[in-house]
């Protein structure tokens, strides 16, 4: 969660200027769907460890069958929003499908398997989470906000504006997990410590 939200805060944070770098501003759109695409894999993306336990209990057969009704919803919801919308608008389509087959599927139904089949403690992942989805909101806020009063009627190199923006979302992000999960780090780093120099 933490490396997750890290990416996704700096990538909503500074990411406009670096798709504007790479690629133009004929393909700005790139930034919206990358952005919607991250926040939707938040919870698949940590939650691997359940599928491991999963597998190690030889119970992973029916997170197969969700994965591929969800994989099914997407193809279908893709396929409906291509033909309907127009072909310009197809990618907007394709992330809708994406994005509700991933909501649907890993963040309800494989969030309530994991609970029921292995007893993962989903309520303090999900409070983890919501702490991580504060910090993350608060540091693309402050972002925003210099954006908004600093640099809006400045002429700033974009390269310069990608690299502060990227700083002080990345400043005020580890400030605030230094000060909401000192705890947690402090118990992290003994236990890297004790794998380390093992007694």
């Amino acid at each position: 969660l933490l490396i997750w939200m890290l990416i996704l805060g700096g990538f909503i944070s500074c990411g406009k200027e670096f798709i504007l770098l790479w690629v133009g501003e004929d393909h700005l759109i790139s930034y919206y769907v990358c952005g919607v695409l991250l926040i939707t894999n938040i919870v698949p993306a940590t939650q691997s460890c359940a599928t491991e336990i999963l597998r190690s209990q030889n119970k992973h057969r029916k997170r197969a069958y969700i994965v591929m009704g969800t994989t099914i919803l997407n193809a279908l919801i893709t396929i409906i929003l291509v033909n309907v919308l127009p072909q310009e608008q197809a990618i907007v389509g394709c992330l809708i499908g994406t994005a509700i087959s991933l909501f649907l599927g890993d963040w309800i139904i494989l969030s309530i398997y994991n609970s029921k089949a292995i007893k993962m403690p989903m309520g303090t992942y999900w409070l983890s989470l919501a702490k991580f989805a504060l910090i993350t909101a608060t540091g693309i806020g402050v972002v925003l906000l210099m954006d908004l009063f600093l640099f809006s009627n400045m002429q700033v190199n974009i390269l310069l504006l990608l690299f502060i923006k990227g700083l002080l979302f990345a400043a005020v992000f580890a400030t605030l997990v230094l000060l909401l999960f000192k705890k947690n780090l402090k118990e992290s780093f003994a236990v890297i410590k004790g794998l380390k120099n093992p007694k």
